[in-house]
């Protein structure tokens, strides 16, 4: 499936990245991923960067918050509404990178 035929969700997951890519006190430290070969699809996959266990901390704002500010209601809650209803699956992991466990090929 291309990537034109994935309108109907990667257009919200565009407005949701622009209103928080505009907030000052938003952490700049996500990013999404889509499968583009193999497995199950279309899947996308939200990564979040985290430096420490403190930065699982709830920000003063939701996302609904700021897409509701940037959009208002009505839009805010469509594009919610459409990543939930294409959404099959939710999973949650933590993931820490480890020097010692990993290969660095040398230069």
């Amino acid at each position: 499936m291309d990537c034109d035929a994935l309108g109907w969700v990667t257009h919200p997951i565009k407005k949701i990245n622009d209103a928080l890519g505009k907030q000052p006190d938003w952490p700049k430290t996500s990013g999404w991923l889509q499968l583009v070969n193999g497995g199950e699809g279309p899947t996308f996959v939200l990564l979040n960067s985290r430096k420490n266990w403190a930065d699982f901390a709830p920000l003063l704002k939701t996302v609904a918050d700021i897409l509701t500010e940037a959009y208002g209601k009505e839009t805010s809650d469509q594009n919610q509404k459409t990543i939930r209803d294409s959404t099959a699956h939710i999973f949650t992991e933590e993931a820490a990178y480890r020097t010692d466990l990993s290969y660095a090929p040398g230069k």
